[in-house]
């Protein structure tokens, strides 16, 4: 029995209905448009909408990636995006 077929089933026995929404059907309905050309780039703009967490700046070029992947198995990065600019 897969994941999903398990879920579904457990959902159906409690009486619990669930969709399963995949990301990529944005593209092709109202929804996306929506979100990616009307509201967010506005929203960023103006900073009503604001990324987040803010990010952690590990390190600049290439030859930082590696220390970054690095520091990301360590663990300690929590509610974190950690950036390597590569400017």
């Amino acid at each position: 029995m897969t994941f999903f077929t398990s879920l579904a089933l457990k959902g159906y026995l409690y009486g619990i209905s669930w969709k399963f929404v995949n990301g990529t059907s944005l593209i092709e309905n109202e929804v996306g448009a929506a979100i990616w050309r009307d509201f967010l780039p506005e929203a960023l703009a103006t900073g009503s909408f604001q990324a987040k967490p803010d990010p952690e700046v590990s390190g600049q070029g290439l030859e930082a990636v590696w220390p970054a992947c690095e520091k990301l198995k360590k663990g300690g990065i929590s509610a974190k995006k950690l950036v390597v600019t590569l400017e």
